[in-house]
């Protein structure tokens, strides 16, 4: 005869399995977004950080950046090759101007070409006439989830 125990745990058990069960199903539909968020740290003082979050859209990817203690005036941003550490200063992708501590762009890339073999880092400007100062920046992780970095410059 089975005990209270015994039936508590087969029930317990008997959940976790359905619960996995839907799990995996829901991953099987493809239709999931992968993402990843960029810690952007403060540069040169600036007293500005916050995160670009990379959210896949097939070929493309959504950038949305939150950055606290921003001006009013835009501030340009872009994704650059290259590391926050050893930036290259041409941009690879143009984003949207950062206002009010917010911006949000579309850009022409997979999240998963952003994430392979070349390395890209993400930074905020301080204004349009002042494009030589860097304010934030954070770099991509690659696709193993490594990578962050910018900090103290």
């Amino acid at each position: 005869m089975p005990t209270p125990i015994m039936t508590s745990t087969r029930a317990l058990l008997s959940f976790v399995v359905a619960v996995a069960a839907v799990g995996v199903a829901a991953g099987c539909g493809g239709n999931e977004a992968s993402s990843a968020t960029v810690p952007l740290f403060e540069q040169g003082g600036s007293g500005q950080s916050g995160t670009a979050t990379f959210t896949s859209q097939g070929s493309t990817t959504r950038v949305e950046i939150a950055l606290s203690n921003s001006p009013a005036i835009p501030q340009p941003s872009h994704i650059h090759q290259g590391t926050c550490e050893n930036p290259n200063p041409q941009p690879a992708f143009p984003l949207d101007d950062v206002v009010g501590g917010t911006a949000e762009t579309t850009v022409n890339a997979s999240l998963e070409e952003l994430q392979g073999d070349e390395d890209y880092y993400v930074n905020v400007h301080k204004s349009a006439t002042e494009l030589e100062t860097i304010v934030a920046c954070g770099n991509l992780p690659d696709s193993s989830g490594g990578g962050y970095g910018g900090g103290g410059y």
